[in-house]
């Protein structure tokens, strides 16, 4: 089990034991802790400038279609993206695999 599913399997067990009024405080940290996981996994790390999330638009300009087909890529599972809220984005190495796939098809 890693650290992360041990904090989370105690913190479960253990909101039984959280005063009804010390609830809005938990949430409260748990948005912040959220915030914070989601800007360490949209922050690009040093020395991997390339890795940051493409939109949308980027992946149909970069594969020269529309940008309906770059989504309906994305449905299909054909082209992995990420789910960021509402918006849909792709790595630019899942990227660059999809058009290397395409190249040996």
């Amino acid at each position: 089990m890693t650290d992360y599913q041990t904090a989370i399997d105690q913190l479960s067990k253990s909101l039984d034991r959280i005063p009804r009024s010390e609830l809005p405080v938990v949430l409260g940290e748990l948005e912040r802790i959220k915030a914070v996981i989601w800007a360490e996994f949209m922050t690009t790390e040093k020395g991997q400038p390339d890795e940051a999330l493409l939109d949308m638009s980027d992946v149909a300009l970069r594969l020269n279609i529309p940008l309906s087909r770059a989504y309906e890529l994305v449905r299909q599972g054909k082209l992995r993206g990420v789910r960021v809220g509402k918006y849909v984005r792709v790595l630019p190495t899942v990227l660059k695999e999809y058009q290397a796939s395409l190249a040996t098809a």
